[in-house]
C-alpha cells in the first residue's frame, strides 16, 4: 500500500496466521441460502469462478455525513477516548446495535468510564438511562463500567477501553456471553485494574459487568486497542495486539532513527480464562510495512473484527 504519511490506512482482507479454507465454506453457504439470502464481500477473487475482461473490483468510496455522536453528558466533558466498539446484539430486535465508548471528564481525563449507546440502524444513537452506575449522585446515566458509583473528583486512570464482543462460542456460559477486554494503565481509586497488561471482564447482558470474578490479568498488551473475538474457522479465540519489540523488519536497516517499528500481531487460544500466551515474543506478525509503503511506516493504532456475513474476512484499520 502507498498511503501518505499520517493518513489513516484501511485494508480489507484476510488477516490471520494462515489462509484457512473458509472461502469454500462461504461459497457453500451462499449456494445453500440463495443469492437473496446471504451477503458476501467481493473484496478479492476468492469467490469468483470467472470474470470477463474489463471487469474489476472497486471498494465503495466513503462520503462525509457530518457528526453523528456528540459528547453532551456531564461525564463526557473531556470528550471521547480513541477506542470504541460497535457490536451487533442478536438478542435485541428493537435496538440491534450497540456502541461501547470511553468517556472522560475535564481536565485531562479526571475520570474515565465506559458507556453504551443503542441504535436501530447504526446511524442514529440514543444514550439510555440505565440506572446502574451513579454519577455525582444520579443513576440516570449510560455508564456501565466501572460498576462502582463515581463522582467528578474520581482519580485519573483505570481501564482503558478495549473491545467489547458478543461471544458466539458454543457452550459459553450465559454469564460470560458478553466480553470486555481492557488495558489497565493506572490501578487507582474505584477502577478495577488487577495488574499490568490486559484484563478481561464478563457480563450476561453487556450492561452488568462482573469485576470481582471476571477480572484477570494475563497478557502484556500495549496501550492501544487490543482486540479479541471468537473465530469459528479455527474454533478458537483470536487476539490482536500491537507488537512493540526490536524484531528485525526487512526494511528497518533504513530506519536508524526509529529502529523499533511497531506492527500488528495475532495469537490464537482456546479460552479467555488464564494466559492467552499472546505477547511480543510469540504473536505472529499479520500486518506491517513493506517495500511498497513509505519508508519507516509505523503502525500505532488499529482495529479489526470478524465480518458478520463473511467470517473468512477480517476488515482491518491501521494508523
Amino acid at each position: 500500500m502507498r498511503p501518505a504519511a499520517g493518513v489513516v490506512v484501511a485494508l480489507v482482507g484476510v488477516v490471520g496466521t494462515t489462509r484457512p479454507p473458509a472461502p469454500d465454506g462461504d461459497r457453500a453457504a451462499a449456494a445453500a441460502a440463495g443469492p437473496d439470502r446471504l451477503k458476501l464481500l467481493f473484496i478479492d477473487d476468492s469467490l469468483t469462478e470467472h470474470a470477463s475482461p474489463g471487469i474489476e473490483l472497486r471498494l465503495n468510496r466513503p462520503t462525509k455525513a457530518g457528526a453523528a455522536f456528540p459528547a453532551d453528558k456531564p461525564w463526557e466533558t473531556y470528550g471521547f477516548d480513541a477506542y470504541s466498539s460497535v457490536v451487533e446484539d442478536p438478542t435485541n430486535s428493537t435496538f440491534p446495535w450497540r456502541l461501547y465508548y470511553a468517556a472522560a471528564v475535564a481536565p485531562a481525563f479526571a475520570a474515565h468510564v465506559m458507556c453504551v449507546a443503542l441504535s436501530r440502524d447504526g446511524v442514529t444513537w440514543i444514550k439510555p438511562s440505565l440506572g446502574l452506575v451513579s454519577w455525582n449522585g444520579t443513576t440516570a446515566t449510560n455508564i456501565v463500567f466501572p460498576t462502582a458509583n463515581i463522582d467528578a473528583s474520581a482519580p485519573r486512570g483505570g481501564p482503558q477501553l478495549g473491545n467489547v464482543f458478543y461471544d458466539t462460542r458454543p457452550g459459553t456460559p450465559p454469564s460470560e456471553r458478553w466480553v470486555f477486554t481492557s488495558h489497565c494503565f493506572h490501578a487507582s481509586g474505584a477502577h478495577p485494574c488487577p495488574g499490568a497488561g490486559l484484563s478481561v471482564f464478563f457480563s450476561p447482558d453487556g450492561f452488568r459487568w462482573n469485576e470481582a470474578e471476571g477480572a484477570q490479568s494475563f497478557v502484556t498488551g500495549s496501550d492501544t486497542f487490543n482486540v479479541a473475538f471468537y473465530d469459528p474457522r479455527y474454533e478458537q479465540y483470536a487476539g490482536y495486539i500491537r507488537i512493540d519489540d526490536a524484531k528485525p523488519n526487512p526494511h528497518e536497516s533504513q530506519c536508524a532513527a526509529q529502529p523499533d517499528l511497531r506492527r500488528i500481531g495475532r495469537c490464537q487460544f482456546a479460552s479467555l480464562h488464564g494466559s492467552w500466551g499472546c505477547d511480543n515474543t510469540n504473536a505472529s506478525t499479520v500486518f506491517s510495512f513493506d517495500a511498497d509503503d513509505p519508508l519507516c511506516l509505523d503502525f500505532c493504532e488499529f482495529a479489526t473484527a470478524s465480518h458478520h456475513v463473511a467470517p473468512s474476512f477480517h476488515p482491518l484499520l491501521g494508523l
